[in-house]
C-alpha cells in the first residue's frame, strides 16, 4: 500500500485532526509537500478543514523563518506541488511562488537539477497567476527575472505580459 492509498484509508475511516503538529512542528500538509508526496497534497487539499496558512519553520539563508507549505514547495523546487495550490497566496516575505522561482540564481536550478524556464511554463499556464503583482519591496517577477539574470525568463515573462515595476 502506498502512502496515498494509506491516507485515504486514514481519512476515510477516522475523524482526524489534519492540523495536527508533530514533534517538528510540522503538519501534514508540510510533511507531504516537503517529500514531494502530490497525491498525499490533493487529498489534504480536498478536506474542508485544511489549514493552508499553517506554518513550519526553515532556514532561509541565515535566518530560521515560518513558511506556508505553499512557500516551502516553491523555496524548494518542488513544482508539481506548487502547481496543486493557489499560485498568488504571499508567505510571510510578501513573495508568491513565481516571485520565489526567478529569486533564486540558475546555480539553484541547476543543483537541484530542475529547468526554470519548464517551472515558470508551468505557473504561466495558470489562468488566475497575476503575473504583474508588486512584492512587499514593489518588485515584479519581470524585475526579479531581470535582477537575477534569468534571460531566457525575462523573455517569456514579456511574451505573457509581464511589465517591469
Amino acid at each position: 500500500m502506498g502512502y496515498e492509498e494509506l491516507v485515504k484509508l486514514i481519512l476515510s475511516k477516522y475523524n482526524v485532526n489534519v492540523n495536527v503538529l508533530d514533534n517538528v512542528f510540522d503538519t501534514p500538509l508540510h510533511v507531504a509537500v516537503r517529500r514531494n508526496h502530490a497525491g498525499v497534497v490533493t487529498l489534504l487539499l480536498e478536506r474542508d478543514d485544511i489549514e493552508l496558512n499553517c506554518v513550519t519553520y526553515t532556514s532561509v539563508g541565515q535566518w530560521n523563518v515560518r513558511l506556508n507549505p505553499l512557500s516551502f514547495a516553491a523555496r524548494h523546487g518542488n513544482a508539481n506541488i506548487v502547481a496543486l495550490m493557489d499560485v498568488n497566496r504571499k508567505d510571510i516575505f510578501g513573495e508568491t511562488p513565481l516571485s520565489i522561482v526567478l529569486s533564486r540564481g540558475q546555480w539553484f536550478w541547476d543543483h537541484k537539477g530542475l529547468d526554470i524556464l519548464e517551472i515558470l511554463k508551468m505557473l504561466l499556464a495558470r489562468k488566475d497567476l497575476d503575473i504583474n503583482y508588486k512584492s512587499n519591496v514593489g518588485k515584479t517577477p519581470l524585475s526579479l527575472a531581470i535582477q537575477h539574470g534569468h534571460h531566457d525568463a525575462v523573455e517569456l515573462l514579456r511574451v505573457y505580459g509581464a511589465v517591469e515595476g
